[in-house]
């Protein structure tokens, strides 16, 4: 588990900066502003990795060390995709791009973390395992986990952070209690109900007439998205002890952008930085990145074959 945790960083590390490098190079070559520029490479950072779970778990190759890593490093990659997104967000309310604000938001940023994380989970999760045990009335945790939310998200906003961020950090207080398994259960029929009231949102904002303009950069753009991680994950994933083989799988693994781009691209919207051809280009690599992966997945493994597998098999039988 530790070999996997360690190529799992490494993989995050590199999907998150080659993706990020690329992007930015291209886009500063086709002359857009360096704000947009940052957020549209920033976008092209996250990995959304359900529809990648759902098609290894339908293959019969969830089991992998290849899937394993893939999973350990979609985490990461989440959490420090959405510190960049914080940090993006924290400049622009700054309105200015220098070292200065740069490192204060960076600060920021992990003091909120930090603060969260260092006491927020020695005494939340007391706190509402005892009002679990002292209330047994049915939507009481409901109602602590969406108050709870809404607070961490308005305390990130107020601090100059995205409103997101505050939320996960939530969720994380959450995860450390006797109760979090019920939590999710009462939970997730309202997720049920406001995540395709997010893709609504989301489609409403789309002008579908933009299309032709920007159909070359699309296709450039998924392009980039989709060898960016393809490269930077299968590098992080050899350097983390990975065969090559084991480490092409997980970069095709770690291509679909899904929700967390799209997130990217609302905010970008919402705040003034991108306008409606940019937001329409990440909507559409989102979209694209992910519909190409589940084909790109069943091509890697039949052109590269079953044999590390079998041997996994094996040595798995040997040990146990």
């Amino acid at each position: 588990m530790m070999a996997v945790g360690k190529s799992s960083l490494y993989v995050a590390i590199g999907g998150l900066v080659t993706p990020f490098i690329i992007g930015y190079a291209v886009l500063i070559a086709l002359n857009l502003d360096v704000m947009v520029a940052l957020f549209m490479a920033s976008a092209l950072t996250a990995t959304s990795i359900g529809i990648s779970v759902r098609t290894l778990s339908d293959m019969g190759k969830l089991h992998l060390r290849e899937s394993r890593c893939t999973l350990g490093a979609a985490i990461i990659d989440d959490v420090l995709g959405l510190l960049i997104l914080t940090m993006l967000v924290s400049i622009n309310l700054k309105g200015a791009i220098g070292v200065e604000e740069l490192t204060t938001t960076i600060v920021s940023t992990l003091t909120f973390f930090a603060v969260f994380l260092g006491i927020g989970v020695k005494i939340f999760p007391r706190v509402i395992d005892y009002i679990a045990e002292r209330f047994k009335i049915r939507g009481v945790m409901l109602s602590m986990a969406v108050a709870t939310a809404i607070v961490t998200a308005y305390l990130a906003e107020h601090t100059g952070l995205a409103a997101i961020l505050g939320a996960l950090l939530g969720g994380f207080l959450f995860a450390e209690t006797k109760h979090k398994e019920g939590i999710a259960n009462d939970i997730r029929p309202l997720s049920q109900i406001l995540t395709p009231m997010f893709f609504v949102l989301m489609g409403m904002h789309v002008d579908v007439r933009l299309f032709g303009e920007v159909a070359l950069m699309t296709l450039l753009f998924i392009t980039v998205a989709a060898l960016g991680k393809i490269v930077g994950c299968s590098l992080g994933a050899m350097a983390g002890g990975l065969t090559a083989r084991e480490a092409l799988i997980v970069g095709l693994n770690m291509i679909p952008r899904g929700e967390v781009g799209l997130l990217f691209a609302q905010y970008g919207l919402s705040l003034g930085i991108l306008n409606q051809q940019a937001y329409l280009i990440l909507i559409v690599v989102s979209l694209g990145s992910t519909l190409i992966t589940p084909p790109l997945i069943r091509m890697g493994y039949t052109l590269l074959g079953g044999k590390r597998e079998n041997r996994t098999d094996e040595r798995a039988k040997i040990s146990g």
